[in-house]
Order: structure tokens, then C-alpha cells, then sequence
């Protein structure tokens, strides 16, 4: 249906239908909301059945998932997957940076006079 109307109209008229539920009356709120007429002719008889006669929606199965882990617990890596941590590169502290030398001090073509 979203490839022949507007998601926007067909909420809004689905959820705040006309008073009196015709096909005129959705063609008309449709027509109101800036919908083409071959998009009208097309969705307002299949709005007006569905606010007309509403169908159920089918009870919701639970989703079968496996064993749950605890929530701050260890996570379990798939297979294949190398546990990744720090290596010895990181834990090593950075050199100490060597102070800034005075402009003066540099090599002779460098030397500002």
C-alpha cells in the first residue's frame, strides 16, 4: 500500500476516519490531504473496507531465543572470532617528549636574525 499512497494519508485517515465512513467521504479526506485521483480510485474503496470492517491482529508468539546471559554478565563470542583486548603496545607508556627548543638554537639555516 505504501507504493500507492502516502503513508501520512493513510494514517491520518485511518486513524481519525470521517464521521460517516463512505467511499466519498475517504475519497474526499484523501482528495483534502493532496492525494492524486488515480491514487484515490485505487486505495479509498481498501481504507474504507478496512476502517469498516477491522480485522484482528493475530495473538503474539513469544520469540524463541536461546539461554539468556546475564545482562552485566560475561559475553560469549561466536566462533571463529579472536577475543580482542590490549595489546603489549598499549600498555607500554609513551616516551617523554624532549622540551621545545628556543628558535635561536636551531641549525645555522634555520636561524632567525
Amino acid at each position: 500500500m505504501e507504493n500507492l499512497l502516502t503513508p501520512d494519508y493513510m494514517r491520518r485517515v485511518l486513524w481519525r476516519p470521517p464521521s460517516d465512513i463512505t467511499v466519498e467521504s475517504v475519497s474526499e479526506e484523501l482528495r483534502a490531504l493532496g492525494a492524486r485521483e488515480w491514487q484515490i480510485a485505487i486505495t479509498a474503496p481498501i481504507l474504507t473496507e478496512a476502517s469498516l470492517n477491522p480485522q484482528p491482529l493475530p495473538p503474539r508468539s513469544p520469540k524463541s531465543r536461546g539461554p539468556r546471559r546475564p545482562r552485566n554478565g560475561p559475553r560469549r563470542l561466536k566462533a571463529g572470532f579472536p577475543r580482542l583486548g590490549p595489546t603489549p603496545a598499549h600498555k607500554q607508556a609513551l616516551p617523554a617528549r624532549p622540551p621545545l627548543s628556543d628558535v635561536s638554537e636551531g641549525p645555522p639555516e634555520t636561524r632567525h636574525t
